[in-house]
């Protein structure tokens, strides 16, 4: 059986950044269609691939595509995907992995607490579908242009820096915050993004130079700090991920309380939570037969409940995220410096250890943290994943 072979940007970039040599005839690109061509593996592509082609461009004032010589990159590298994936090799979205991760936790717990699987599973299909076809228009027309999908993106990578920027003015207040805030698992109702969505891009931009300009390395205390509590806040931040992961898959009430049975959570509480005598919070052990039924905010409350406790255990998926967001922070800030705007993408990369056989990147921090993360999934859950660098590597992986 092939083994699934996941390939990071940075790569896939390498193997097509000349026009003059199709991807086949590179080094690496050779090595893949051979490996492919023997069964030895099948590539796998993720949403975050098609949307990091998807902002391979240049763009104007209003974000709309330009005719620059990057679309021709963008072609060839949607096309090197197409042909790799047959154009339907597309693994699930991280929120899709962390749901269905909850989704098994409570099966085995508490198998009644899941009602069906249909509006998931159709969910998860549709969302795969999007994607493949969205890399098929990006491999067919050269000038695909969506500026308001293009804002929502460049808007995330940018805010997503300016607030590591704003951590390097300050790495120690930064990490005193982040280590209260989980170890008291603080959350709020206030959207936090409000600030960011109302100012234009280019004052993002400009604040960013400006932090990045006063940036102050973090010493050997504050980084002990981190090192000390990371798995804390780790676990604290990827609880608070899994309800925005929710929120995307199940679009409204009605699909939550078709997929899951909230009395059935409750009477089974202490079981889904590996202590028989825990006893259900008091909203959930005094609602009614109808509230169980119909009423979506006791069940929502209940779940956000289980994401909070369950995330620091069993919940493994969550956490592969964070773990690459706090190692990338805490390299960078040592230094002073700042994560590149990409960050976000490979968190969403790295998140596919939990689904490959094969993970290959030659970013050489992300393949570091990569590593930390496979080892992690290896001891906590033992799922074993390769994560390798060049040819060689991934030809011994292959054929182990």
């Amino acid at each position: 059986m092939p083994k699934k072979l996941y390939i990071d940007q940075c790569c896939l970039s390498k193997m097509c950044e000349d026009a003059a040599i199709p991807w086949k005839a590179t080094k690496l690109g050779g090595t893949i269609a051979a490996l492919a061509t023997e069964g030895a593996v099948e590539v796998w592509t993720s949403p975050v691939n098609v949307l990091e082609i998807f902002l391979c461009a240049d763009f104007d004032e209003q974000n709309r595509v330009t005719d620059t010589p990057k679309l021709d990159l963008r072609v060839r590298l949607a096309q090197a995907l197409v042909e790799l994936t047959d154009c339907r090799r597309m693994a699930p979205g991280f929120e899709f992995l962390l749901v269905r991760n909850l989704l098994q936790v409570l099966d085995v717990a508490a198998p009644a607490a899941i009602r069906c699987l249909d509006y998931f599973e159709f969910a998860r299909t549709t969302s795969q579908q999007v994607y493949a076809g969205l890399l098929a228009m990006l491999a067919a027309l050269r000038l695909l242009d969506r500026p308001e999908a293009i804002d929502n993106l460049l808007r995330s990578k940018i805010t997503s820096r300016l607030l590591h920027s704003r951590f390097a003015r300050d790495p120690a207040a930064l990490v005193d915050e982040m280590v209260a805030c989980a170890k008291e698992f603080r959350v709020t109702t206030d959207d936090i993004w409000a600030e960011f969505d109302a100012r234009p891009l280019q004052d993002l931009r400009e604040e960013i130079d400006q932090n990045t300009v006063q940036a102050t390395p973090m010493d050997n205390a504050t980084r002990g700090r981190l090192q000390k509590n990371k798995r804390a806040v780790a676990e604290a931040y990827s609880a608070a991920e899994l309800g925005q992961c929710m929120a995307s898959v199940f679009h409204c009430d009605s699909f939550l309380l078709m997929t899951f049975d909230t009395a059935t959570i409750r009477d089974h509480w202490g079981v889904i939570h590996g202590n028989e005598a825990m006893e259900p919070p008091k909203f959930l052990a005094e609602a009614t037969p109808a509230q169980c039924a119909s009423d979506a905010s006791v069940l929502a409350n209940a779940l956000q409940i289980l994401f909070r406790d369950l995330a620091r255990t069993c919940l493994l998926y969550a956490r592969v995220p964070d773990e690459v967001v706090l190692g990338e922070l805490e390299m960078c800030l040592a230094k002073g410096e700042i994560p590149t705007g990409g960050l976000s993408f490979d968190c969403e990369h790295a998140a596919m250890l939990s689904t490959m056989d094969i993970f290959l990147t030659h970013d050489t921090r992300l393949l570091n943290l990569a590593k930390r993360a496979a080892k992690f999934l290896s001891e906590a859950g033992g799922w074993h994943v390769e994560v390798v660098a060049n040819e060689k590597q991934l030809q011994a992986a292959a054929k182990a």
